[in-house]
Order: structure tokens, then sequence, then C-alpha cells
């Protein structure tokens, strides 16, 4: 496992009707992070994917300020019977 800088960023992913990322509402955007250097950015204790989102951190001096997605996760589809 990589070690990246910063640390203490705390935010909420928002779902759309199909559970799937919509866009992160950012509530500290931590200290110390690198825009040459991000982290990867992950949603747990969710149901796992299909396939992976793919999310990307805005950073300015230091902080996280947005976190852009760049491509939703597929999810499994539900069938009810």
């Amino acid at each position: 496992m990589r070690t990246v800088p910063g640390s203490g960023a705390q935010f909420t992913p928002i779902f759309n009707s199909d559970y799937g990322v919509e866009s992160f509402t950012i509530g500290a955007g931590g200290a110390g992070y690198d825009s040459n250097d991000p982290p990867k950015i992950e949603v747990q204790d969710t149901n796992p994917p299909i396939t992976e989102g793919v999310f990307f951190p805005i950073i300015r001096s230091g902080e996280i300020v947005r976190i852009a997605v760049l491509d939703r996760p597929a999810l499994p589809s539900v069938f009810s019977t």
C-alpha cells in the first residue's frame, strides 16, 4: 500500500436514484494533500459495484476542495419476481 501526503479530509457521497454516486459533499478538506500525488477516493460500506467508479480530488493549497466524478460505478441490476 502506498502512502500519499495529506490527512483529515471528510466527505459524504451523494447517491442518485439508482444508488450510484452522483457527487460528494466536502465536510472538511483536510491538509497537506499534493495535487501531483492525489489520494485514491473510495466509497466504503456499500454493496460492491460491478465496476468501480473513478473519483478525482481537486486539491488547492493542500486541501481537497471538490471531488470530481469522472466515471460512475456500474451497479448490479435488481430484479424482483
